[in-house]
């Protein structure tokens, strides 16, 4: 039998629902994006699938990023770096969008062959990282994965804020 290929959307979405809205012991019984579902449902968040250079997509979307959608996921089948490397490019521009006074963020991940950048508000998102540390969302990380994610990018608004003051 021929088995249909689920589009990037479809897949997205099950990821949304099956996994990031579920209770998990990582995060205090917390979901892990507790935030994902809402916004997917709202229609505020933006897929492009890029076939050739997904961090063209990205500097385009960053550009032109202003609201209408919380999150723009730039994602790709094709991309070949280590999700180490995506890491490391995402957290050295967003040094650079803060500094430059971008209140924009950038996220990496990867799961198998798919490659994805997620652009969000720095501000909004530390703002909803402080209401999920009031929740316990973080007590069970390791103290360096803590620095790593969350105090580094608040580190990133103060800077972002002190460029806008």
């Amino acid at each position: 039998l021929c088995q249909r290929k689920m589009s990037l959307t479809d897949v997205l979405k099950n990821w949304i629902v099956s996994e990031l809205s579920q209770p998990d012991k990582s995060v205090n019984g917390n979901a892990l994006c507790p935030f994902a579902k809402n916004a997917w449902f709202a229609n505020k968040v933006k897929v492009r699938e890029e076939k050739d250079d997904l961090w063209d997509a990205v500097y385009e979307e960053i550009q032109r990023f202003d609201d209408t959608y919380q999150v723009v996921i730039c994602a790709s089948y094709t991309h070949k770096q280590s999700y180490d490397d995506l890491e490391a490019s995402c957290f050295a521009l967003n040094g650079w969008l803060a500094t430059t006074g971008h209140n924009v963020w950038l996220l990496a991940f990867k799961e198998k062959k798919l490659s994805m950048v997620f652009i969000q508000r720095l501000t909004d998102i530390d703002n909803a990282s402080a209401k999920l540390e009031a929740l316990g969302y973080y007590s069970n990380y390791e103290d360096q994965d803590y620095q790593r994610l969350v105090k580094h990018r608040r580190d990133r608004r103060k800077c972002y804020e002190e460029t806008n003051a």
